[in-house]
């Protein structure tokens, strides 16, 4: 536990072969509870297993409602295995690793050892790998051929897809938009904290701010070379935060209702004081330009190409006229 209809967490440590006892609901009082302690405090309780399993389980029922919501794919999404419920294992074993596994229907989060200090760093308290991971399995459910490919930009789009979905899932959340707006101000494209995916896990593992950064200058021709499908997922999670900052900006120019393109600075009192509404009609629109394009995809075998072409294609059914250009 916790276990809904989608999901299911079982705590079982496949290095120590340790079962964990379950967070109990108490319908009572509405409280989710690890004995007499009431987990509803994340800065109190990280270091209590039971808040863990309700953490992954929380973000992940969070994740895919925003995913069957209709402003995204506006149904109930499968996944892609024979069954209703994805387990959730917060504590699968020691190792620097999460991913999802379709063959055991579950997400597997592991732990290790921070070099620095020797404290366990554990990836299930990441939302950032955990809506990734989650992501994984839902886009297993919708185009389950992708996982099976041999392609190199096929599992580069997994992963893509993964990253994106961590960033804009982090940018829906009413408070971190307002804090980002407080240390940012209209500047989307300087908010390192929503560009940086995984920053806990670069640091530790392989000694950068992130894992992978969504502000990067990668191309197709600086990753030709490579068939590594985490680096070539790159390219396009670039390229997609390259839109959300011009979204961004054409919302907040809205906003201060200048009309010439000139006239709006982005570091200017206006600018700022309109950020934080332009930052979520941003979100709220790039959802459905970046998630409602996965139904126009091919069975098989993606490129970046034909997400492009899908993206436009839904573009063209749903925005028509196209009025802001």
């Amino acid at each position: 536990g916790p276990t809904s209809n989608r999901f299911a967490v079982v705590d079982y440590n496949g290095t120590t072969g340790n079962v964990v006892a379950p967070v109990k609901w108490d319908a009572k009082k509405k409280q989710f509870k690890a004995g007499r302690l009431v987990l509803n405090d994340q800065n109190k309780h990280t270091d209590s297993f039971q808040f863990h399993q309700l953490n992954v389980w929380a973000i992940a029922q969070n994740t895919l409602q925003f995913f069957e919501s209709g402003q995204v794919m506006g149904r109930k999404l499968p996944w892609g295995f024979e069954g209703n419920r994805l387990i959730l294992v917060p504590h699968a074993g020691y190792g620097q690793n999460a991913y999802y596994d379709r063959q055991s229907k579950s997400l597997q989060f592991y732990y290790y050892n921070n070099p620095d200090d020797q404290k366990p760093v554990y990836t299930c308290l990441s939302a950032d790998i955990i809506i990734h991971e989650l992501a994984h399995a839902i886009l297993d459910g919708i185009r389950p051929h992708f996982i099976e490919s041999t392609q190199v930009q096929t599992a580069a789009f997994h992963e893509f897809f993964g990253d994106l979905s961590a960033i804009l899932n982090l940018l829906r959340n009413n408070t971190f938009r307002a804090n980002l707006v407080k240390k940012i101000g209209a500047n989307l494209g300087a908010a390192e904290v929503l560009t940086n995916i995984a920053d806990e896990f670069g640091r530790t593992v392989i000694q950068k701010p992130y894992l992978r950064s969504a502000r990067n200058k990668e191309t197709m021709s600086t990753v030709a070379e490579s068939l590594e499908p985490h680096d070539v997922s790159e390219v396009l999670t670039g390229a997609m935060f390259d839109l959300i900052i011009i979204l961004s900006k054409q919302y907040i120019k809205r906003e201060v209702q200048f009309k010439e393109e000139d006239q709006v600075d982005f570091d200017g009192v206006a600018a700022n004081k309109a950020a934080k509404q332009a930052f979520w009609y941003t979100i709220y629109r790039m959802q459905r330009m970046a998630m409602q394009p996965l139904d126009f995809l091919p069975p098989v075998d993606v490129t970046f190409r034909d997400y492009a072409l899908a993206m436009l294609r839904a573009e063209q059914l749903s925005n028509p006229t196209d009025p802001h250009g």
